[in-house]
């Protein structure tokens, strides 16, 4: 048998069948809850709790619920606190083991993804070094795990997770519903004031900012567990592009349905939360979509079936969109972030090289001396995610930052080339995301904010997954779209690994 032959018959080869059923893991899950959480303390039983879950969920072959599990953790557990809060990094520790299992007995994989890793060895040599020479060494400690070590955890697992287009539209999937359930709580947040799963932290948090309520209006900015409405605001900026692509590339109405709802849902939290910079950063994400995801005529049918939604949504909701303009041109709205950035591009001047420490608390204190007139409040962050990197660790740090996300976005657009006309929406829908993810981080801080940058990195270790890539070089025309049909179907059932050429050891 001649090497084209042998090509051939493994690219025929069929998906493995799952090994059990979606019943049997919902079964498992209410096990899980009724043998352990009913008859111990909720915070006490996490650690066994999350032991099992992700124990059995690996055994299920699950890859993308659990993945998206992680997520949930990191925003809910970690970030919001709803069980209190831990003195060790746990989701990391997770992540780490997750993918030493995926990648146990995988030598080939490994080959593919450890030139990311590489890639990422002098930003985190240099982070390293500059947790040293913080003055609050456990705050900056943190801060680096979270923007410097767990960004590169979330990246090499979304490329694992993401080995072939249909764990790749699975992942998009759930991350949408995801994003659909927490916009929900935002709108339920902002419409009846009645916080869902309130913490007392969280209570106090409201109370010290007045409910985040609008100046005049009475009405307040939803926040959800992301806490801050800017925060929450960049969260669903960056997650309304994933029912965009899912709806584009959908091959039943009922997946339609579910990505047209999704999206509604939102659209609508975001407006809720009133945040400018959101709606800008996804109106340039809208036009990264259509420029790669559309062709011909559907890229301009597509823009005015938009364009007339948009404004029956005006029309509609004429008095939110006025809040959101006159909040957005408000007193000090713009004024405030722009003497932000001059006060950190002023630190940067005094700091070029080596920064003034990582914290947020750190630049609350040692920004003070720098703090320009049109600052009129002491900032933590220079409400600019770039010009915080610099600022607390110095432009090399920055540049280094920039360099290994150019990097990785330079792999997802060679996906975007090699990936079938018919999924094209799913790798544009991810490159729309991180576009306007790119453009909010210029009035938050986005990338050094551990659940949106842990989503973010995630979203674009999937589009780069090299294994991805790979398990498309041996499609083209016919059976790319036959290809692709086949890893459609079954949105959500599991499956072993796609056995493709040169992606298995």
């Amino acid at each position: 048998m001649n090497a084209a032959s042998a090509k051939s018959q493994a690219l025929r080869r069929p998906v493995g069948r799952p090994y059990v059923s979606p019943p049997i893991v919902l079964g498992v899950a209410l096990a899980l809850a009724a043998g352990l959480i009913a008859p111990l303390a909720l915070a006490k039983s996490l650690p066994i709790v999350a032991g099992l879950t992700l124990i059995s969920l690996l055994a299920l072959r699950l890859d993308e619920l659990l993945t998206v599990l992680i997520v949930a953790f990191i925003v809910l557990i970690e970030f919001y606190g709803l069980l209190g809060y831990f003195n060790v990094p746990m989701s990391a520790l997770i992540v780490l083991i997750f993918i030493g299992v995926i990648l146990w007995g995988r030598p080939r994989w490994l080959r593919l993804v450890r030139p990311y890793a590489i890639a990422w060895i002098p930003i985190i040599l240099l982070g390293g070094l500059r947790v040293l020479g913080s003055p609050a060494l456990r705050e900056a400690l943190y801060y680096y795990l979270d923007v410097i070590v767990a960004p590169l955890l979330m990246l090499l697992l979304g490329m694992l997770v993401a080995r072939d287009t249909g764990h790749f539209r699975r992942l998009l999937t759930l991350l949408a519903v995801f994003g659909g359930l927490l916009a929900v709580h935002s709108i339920i947040q902002s419409s009846t004031g009645i916080f869902l799963l309130e913490t007392q932290r969280q209570s106090d948090y409201l109370s010290s900012t007045t409910g985040f309520a609008l100046s005049g209006s009475g009405v307040s900015r939803a926040g959800s567990f992301l806490l801050n409405p800017d925060w929450n605001g960049a969260f669903l900026a960056l997650m309304i592009f994933p029912p965009l692509g899912l709806f584009f590339s959908a091959t039943s109405w009922g997946a339609r349905v579910f990505s047209v709802i999704t999206l509604a849902l939102i659209a609508a939290a975001m407006l809720l939360t009133y945040t400018a910079s959101a709606w800008l950063a996804s109106a340039f994400g809208l036009l990264v979509f259509l420029w790669l995801g559309m062709r011909g005529r559907t890229r301009w049918y597509t823009l005015g079936a938009i364009g007339v939604v948009g404004a029956t949504a005006i029309t509609t909701l004429h008095h939110q969109f006025l809040l959101l303009y006159q909040h957005a041109t408000g007193n000090n709205e713009v004024s405030l972030r722009v003497g932000a950035w001059e006060t950190a591009l002023r630190v940067i001047q005094h700091y070029p090289l080596w920064g003034i420490g990582y914290g947020q608390v750190n630049y609350l204190t040692r920004a003070e001396p720098y703090r320009v007139a049109l600052q009129v409040v002491p900032l933590a962050h220079p409400h600019n995610a770039y010009l915080e990197l610099a600022a607390l660790g110095g432009i090399p740090l920055l540049l280094l930052f920039l360099l290994v996300l150019g990097i990785a976005a330079r792999a997802a657009a060679r996906t975007l080339r090699q990936v079938p006309p018919h999924d094209r929406p799913l790798v544009a829908c991810v490159l729309a995301s991180l576009a306007a993810f790119a453009l909010v981080n210029m009035a938050i801080n986005g990338w050094t904010l551990q659940p949106l940058a842990a989503i973010a990195w995630l979203l674009l270790g999937a589009a780069a997954s090299p294994l991805l890539t790979r398990s498309l070089s041996g499609f083209s025309g016919p059976a790319a779209l036959a290809h692709s049909a086949r890893q459609s179907s079954g949105v959500l059932a599991p499956s072993n690994e796609t056995v493709t050429a040169g992606v298995h050891s």
